[in-house]
C-alpha cells in the first residue's frame, strides 16, 4: 500500500501543472451539468408529448393566438384537426391530489402536507373553445384538460380531463379517416387566423420560471469562467 501511495504522489508531483490546468474545468463543466440536466429532462418531455399530441391527429397547430372576437386575443397551447373535428388540447402538469369538479370556481392542489388553491382551468377552456368556435362555426369543436399521470382525483374527475392514454384511446386509433370538406375549410380559416406569439407573451406563457432562468444564467457564467481559465492557462 506505501508502494502504490507514493507511486501516486510521485505522478501527482509529476503533473502538477496538468492537473492544475485541467482539474478546475472539470469541476466546473460538472456543475454545469447538474445545473442543466432537470432543463434538458423538461425539453426531453415536452417535445415528446408535443410529438405525442400532433398524432392524435392528421394536422396540428401549436403555441399560437387567435381573435377572440372582441378585441382581444387567447392563446391556444395545442389544437388537432381530427376526421370526427377540431380539438382543443389544453396540458395541466399536475402533482400530488387535486380536488376539483366542474361547477366550483377554486379548485384545491395537494402536494405532501401543503395545499394550493388556484382558478377552475376549465372556465378558460370554455372561453378557448367559444374563440375558436368563432372562427369554426359549422364543424364539431371538442375540448380537454390533458393531464400527467402524476395526478390524482381522490373525489372524483371532470369529464373534461384525461390522460394521454385516453386521449390516444379516444382520437389517436382514428386519426386516419377521411376528413369533410367543411372541416377543411374550418381548419384553413382557423390556421389563417392563428399568428404566433410575440416576445412578451412568450415570456409569460412559454418561457422557463425565474428559477430555471437562474440556474441557465449561472451555467452560463460557469462555462465562460472554465474557458477563461483554460485560455489563460494553456495561452
Amino acid at each position: 500500500m506505501n508502494e502504490i501511495g507514493q507511486q501516486i504522489s510521485d505522478y501527482i508531483q509529476g503533473h502538477e501543472v496538468q492537473l492544475m490546468t485541467w482539474s478546475m474545468p472539470a469541476v466546473l463543466f460538472v456543475l454545469v451539468i447538474m445545473l442543466c440536466l432537470p432543463l434538458f429532462r423538461k425539453w426531453r418531455d415536452e417535445l415528446n408529448l408535443l410529438r405525442k399530441i400532433r398524432k392524435l391527429g392528421q394536422a396540428s397547430l401549436h403555441n399560437v393566438i387567435i381573435p377572440d372576437g372582441i378585441g382581444g386575443t387567447v392563446f391556444l397551447e395545442h389544437v388537432v384537426l381530427h376526421p370526427i373535428g377540431i380539438i382543443v388540447i389544453q396540458v395541466r402538469r399536475y402533482r400530488g391530489a387535486v380536488f376539483a369538479a366542474d361547477k366550483i370556481d377554486t379548485w384545491t392542489q395537494v402536494l405532501g402536507k401543503r395545499s394550493y388553491k388556484f382558478p377552475n382551468p376549465l372556465r378558460e377552456l370554455e372561453a378557448t373553445l367559444l374563440a375558436v368556435r368563432n372562427l369554426t362555426p359549422d364543424v364539431n369543436l371538442e375540448g380537454c384538460l390533458l393531464v400527467t399521470r402524476e395526478a390524482i382525483f381522490p373525489k372524483g374527475r371532470p369529464d373534461s380531463i384525461i390522460n394521454f392514454s385516453e386521449a390516444k384511446q379516444q382520437w389517436g386509433i382514428t386519426r386516419k379517416g377521411p376528413v369533410t370538406a367543411a372541416l377543411k375549410t374550418a381548419w384553413e380559416n382557423l390556421r389563417n387566423h392563428a399568428q404566433p406569439l410575440d416576445r412578451l407573451l412568450q415570456q409569460e406563457v412559454l418561457e422557463p420560471e425565474q428559477g430555471a432562468r437562474n440556474n441557465l444564467v449561472l451555467a452560463s457564467l460557469l462555462t465562460l469562467f472554465a474557458i477563461a481559465w483554460l485560455m489563460w492557462r494553456l495561452g
